[in-house]
């Protein structure tokens, strides 16, 4: 009996383990699929976050951090003079406006955290704010300034069609002037 029961011992401590490295294993695969690449630009935030619905509130925060450090590089890039980040800047704005319900929702459920959250939010705005300043006046200015060119050029063509019509008006009254200076000496 006694033998009966080292051996169903030994069974159940095989069974335990085998079932025990099991479930580790599935934890590592479940944390390993929980392990996410972080986007490094506007393209892969798209694809990360497009029609994503947070429950959770770390989730959200996370990936507000992380479109913040898009917006932040994408600014950085505009600011050294990178054409195509500052036409990014506007579409970057606009899909992290699709979150604002969402953190509303967040807001509600998690009031402190949230708090929090906008702080350092805040925080980090104010690092580039004078970057982006700068960058909007510098794209208002050259809005303003193609405008203002092509207005000029209106104006330079219409003065060229005035030009070119008084040219054939002139060349007609000088046709005109010579034609009847030839019917005059003629007898």
């Amino acid at each position: 009996m006694n033998k009966n029961v080292n051996i169903l011992l030994l069974s159940i401590f095989v069974v335990f383990f085998i079932l025990s490295c099991k479930d580790k294993d599935k934890l590592g695969e479940k944390h390993e699929k929980e392990v996410i690449y972080k986007a490094e630009n506007f393209t892969e935030l798209i694809d990360k976050y497009k029609g994503e619905k947070f429950t959770n509130c770390e989730d959200f925060f996370n990936a507000k951090f992380e479109m913040m450090d898009i917006y932040a590089k994408t600014i950085n890039k505009a600011y050294s003079g990178n054409a195509e980040a500052k036409q990014e800047i506007e579409k970057i704005e606009d899909f992290m406006s699709k979150f604002d319900i969402q953190a509303k929702l967040i807001k509600k459920k998690c009031p402190d955290e949230y708090l929090k959250f906008k702080i350092k939010m805040d925080n980090r705005i104010n690092e580039f704010s004078d970057k982006l300043i700068e960058i909007y006046t510098v794209m208002e200015f050259d809005v303003e300034w193609d405008k203002t060119l092509e207005s000029l050029e209106e104006e330079i063509n219409q003065n060229l069609e005035n030009i070119e019509t008084k040219i054939m008006e002139a060349k007609k009254e000088e046709k005109q002037i010579e034609d009847e200076e030839g019917n005059d000496s003629i007898p």
